[in-house]
């Protein structure tokens, strides 16, 4: 591997970490990542409406920043989405939920 191919691909995780930080640096974001995180499970977008007392443009916009940090993960089921954490991609950004859920 060239050093611009390490550079390249240094920089390509880079942006995604920063990608992943920005979107964890919203409170209401954060909030759904720990919601969903002591619920250990997935929520549809609908639970995500009711309980945090959003509109459903609010959730979508929310939920579509956490999809491109890839801090969750979409299952679709007719027209239902539901959210799930990929902890793979959490821990890999040393994000410890137990922590934060404190």
């Amino acid at each position: 591997m060239t050093s611009d191919n390490i550079l390249k691909t240094d920089q390509h995780k880079l942006n995604k970490a920063l990608t992943a930080y920005k979107a964890l640096a919203d409170k209401t974001r954060l909030e759904i990542i720990l919601h969903l995180h002591k619920k250990q499970g997935e929520m549809n977008c609908s639970q995500i409406t009711e309980h945090f007392q959003l509109s459903q443009p609010a959730v979508s916009h929310h939920c579509k920043k956490l999809l491109e940090a890839k801090a969750v993960q979409l299952r679709q089921e007719g027209t239902m989405n539901y959210l799930s954490l990929d902890y793979e991609v959490l821990d890999d950004l040393g994000i410890n939920l137990d922590v934060l859920a404190l």
